[in-house]
């Protein structure tokens, strides 16, 4: 009888250790597809990781980097607002270049674009957009002076470029973007100063898709990515922090990808790089990876996500 009672409890004990096993290989399992479901949702190689910490040093030190931009032999176009001058490195070489510094014609410095041999630079403290070629000489400045009644100054904040070498611009003095051609000739002024959508205050992001002939702006104080037409006109938008308010506090930076259809943006508060659909829905965040102030962002030639780290003076490379 002792024995039996002995089978049977030992009966009870295997039942219930197969209960268990077969509970965690089912949590494990749907924990599998959960994090499929999750994956499955991020373009392909979208996910952020870093790759390379650029540090900085010497005269060459950047002092609150803005603006970066990066061209196909793999050079590094960073404004250096604090020193009034536009840095330019080499990863994996000792090639360093300074233009602009301490003759007065570069005057806080926050963006950077390149079109083929030509380096555009938002000079905020001049009013203007200077235009050097890549060896560091000044060959014009923008806007020109027969467009000065329409476009006195330009106070710039954002600058990019499209495949065909229009300039697009953002002026924080008045909360327009200018369009300029690739002759440096104004094209267009959109946008008015406000706080409904479609209007704007203080944009530090601009990206162009061309496919679908779209201007994105980065509408930073009203926490909105802004879609215009390539005549101006207002399309739609993104509220930010109705999409993730602990993400989006002072967003900044903003790149583009054609390929995956993702939007990157930079928060100077919350210390984040953060992938969107163009759904707004979120890909994928940087999360904490030493991140201090980052500001500017620049989809590179190599697919590597350049951001400069205002206030640590050094530039983070991310796997996009």
């Amino acid at each position: 009888m002792e024995s039996v009672r002995i089978a049977i409890k030992n009966k009870a004990y295997m039942t219930r250790n197969f209960l268990f096993i077969l509970t965690v290989m089912l949590l494990s399992f749907l924990f599998t597809i959960a994090y499929w479901a999750y994956s499955s949702h991020i373009a392909r190689g979208a996910r952020l990781s870093t790759a390379k910490v650029v540090s900085t040093s010497g005269k060459y030190r950047l002092n609150r980097p803005m603006g970066i931009t990066v061209d196909k032999e793999g050079r590094i176009f960073v404004a250096d607002s604090g020193n009034n001058r536009v840095v330019v490195y080499k990863l994996g070489s000792w090639f360093k270049k300074i233009i602009g510094g301490p003759d007065g014609k570069m005057k806080t410095p926050t963006s950077v674009a390149l079109y083929k041999n030509r380096l555009y630079v938002g000079s905020y403290g001049t009013g203007e957009i200077q235009v050097y070629d890549k060896s560091g000489e000044l060959k014009d400045s923008l806007p020109h002076q027969k467009d000065r009644l329409n476009l006195p100054d330009i106070r710039t904040l954002a600058l990019t470029v499209d495949s065909q070498g229009n300039l697009y611009a953002s002026d924080a003095k008045r909360q327009q973007i200018a369009v300029f051609d690739q002759e440096g000739n104004l094209k267009l002024i959109f946008g008015r100063p406000g706080y409904f959508p479609g209007e704007l205050s203080y944009v530090n992001g601009l990206a162009v898709d061309e496919e679908n002939r779209r201007i994105i702006a980065l509408d930073s104080n009203n926490l909105r990515l802004l879609y215009f037409n390539f005549e101006g006109k207002f399309l739609d938008y993104l509220q930010l922090d109705k999409i993730a308010k602990e993400l989006f506090v002072a967003p900044r930076g903003l790149a583009y990808d054609p390929e995956k259809k993702a939007i990157y943006i930079a928060d100077t508060l919350s210390d984040n790089v953060v992938i969107l659909s163009e759904q707004g829905k979120i890909l994928d965040k940087s999360g904490k990876i030493g991140l201090s102030y980052p500001h500017g962002l620049f989809l590179g030639p190599d697919k590597f996500l350049y951001i400069t780290n205002r206030e640590n003076s050094d530039i983070y490379l991310l796997n996009s």
